[in-house]
């Protein structure tokens, strides 16, 4: 039987491991870690939109709300890592891929992948925080994970 490389990536908003498992209950070997740091709103500017009165009348209504920088830098650090696991893909260091993350920090991952043409690549997904979980409690969850249910298109 051929062996398998398959890669558990565990992340959330700011960071993330990638793991390594050789063949379908092969020991887990931590490849990466990785951390985005977040800057504070206040750096970017007023924390709340600013207020102007209306041309027709005297009342006054705030602008449109400035974009929530943590949200952007979310999803900044999932593009980076979906272009380190693009680049990964391409020089077959992994076969498989297992996303193990937070709900919100799934759907940006879930967007990029696609995007990149990774998607194809993802075996099983969860969306739980596993960041702090030790490496030796993590098989028992992996092994009691479902495959990802496949779109019908």
């Amino acid at each position: 039987m051929r062996k398998k490389k398959t890669w558990i990536l565990l992340a959330d908003g700011g960071r993330a491991r990638i793991i390594e498992r050789i063949s379908p209950l092969g020991k887990l070997k931590e490849l990466h870690s990785l951390s985005h740091t977040h800057q504070l709103s206040h750096v970017h500017g007023n924390d709340r939109p600013g207020r102007t009165f209306e041309s027709a009348a005297p009342i006054r209504h705030a602008y449109d709300p400035s974009p929530d920088w943590h949200e952007l830098q979310k999803e900044s650090f999932a593009k980076e890592l979906t272009t380190f696991l693009k680049h990964a893909s391409h020089n077959q260091l992994f076969e498989e891929l297992h996303i193990i993350s937070s709900p919100q920090m799934l759907g940006y991952l879930r967007t990029h992948l696609d995007k990149n043409g990774l998607a194809s690549k993802i075996t099983k997904e969860d969306h739980k925080d596993l960041l702090g979980i030790p490496l030796n409690e993590l098989p028992d969850y992996l092994d009691n994970l479902p495959p990802k249910k496949r779109a019908n298109r």
